[in-house]
């Protein structure tokens, strides 16, 4: 269906309600399931999830319009997929290294995942092949868009142009690409989670023993 022309025509109604409870099974989505059981994962799952839908969209719909329209939501979650595993990643991986709590409340993937980075070579020296061809993708994506702003809006703040040097993008090689960043970083989501609830854990045992020595 060609979204542009072979659309029904829906004009605003008088029982048009954003808020209308649910009718069946499969036409809702439960936030206040999701929010108990996923918390941050369940929008870092769904911005994934958003643009492997929106690319597959595009390449199967043999639209030129879609092609040239769809990207911009598409590259935009891809992008903030990657700001919230990184700033999720940052929280594990300070709290490994017994380090302070900080929340990273700017947009920059550079800074997130250099700092990523370098706490992962902490706790794992010998990943720098893998850590390197992340590297290249989640800075290539950086420049691209270095604020999260370059694929929502055609004109920045300042009046000049946005996404200058981008022209054309091959949606097979940047999917792939995305998909290799979005495998990594789940996998050390996973298994960084776990080394932390572990310690958790470990640290919760000793207060324990320390008390009953005190005591």
């Amino acid at each position: 269906m060609d979204p542009f022309n072979d659309y029904e025509l829906v004009w605003p109604a008088q029982d048009h309600d954003l808020n209308a409870a649910p009718q069946e099974n499969w036409s809702f989505s439960d936030l206040g399931w999701q929010r108990q059981r996923f918390g941050m994962r369940g929008r870092i799952m769904g911005y994934r999830r958003a643009a492997e839908l929106l690319h597959e969209a595009m390449v199967t719909s043999h639209s030129i319009r879609d092609l040239d329209t769809v990207v911009f939501p598409y590259v935009a979650c891809w992008r903030h997929f990657v700001e919230l595993q990184l700033k999720v990643l940052v929280g594990k991986l300070r709290a490994l290294s017994a380090l302070p709590t900080e929340a990273r409340k700017h947009h920059k993937i550079d800074q997130l995942w250099n700092e990523v980075r370098n706490l992962i070579l902490e706790h794992h020296p010998g990943e720098r092949d893998d850590l390197e061809n992340v590297s290249r993708v989640v800075l290539q994506l950086a420049q691209m868009d270095p604020d999260g702003q370059e694929f929502r809006y055609p004109i920045r703040t300042d009046g000049t142009p946005t996404l200058p040097a981008t022209d054309r993008i091959n949606l097979t090689a940047f999917h792939n690409a995305m998909v290799g960043v979005a495998n990594y970083l789940d996998a050390a989501d996973t298994g960084y989670g776990e080394l932390l609830d572990t310690k958790l854990e470990m640290d919760a045992y000793d207060a324990s023993e320390f008390d009953n020595q005190v005591d």
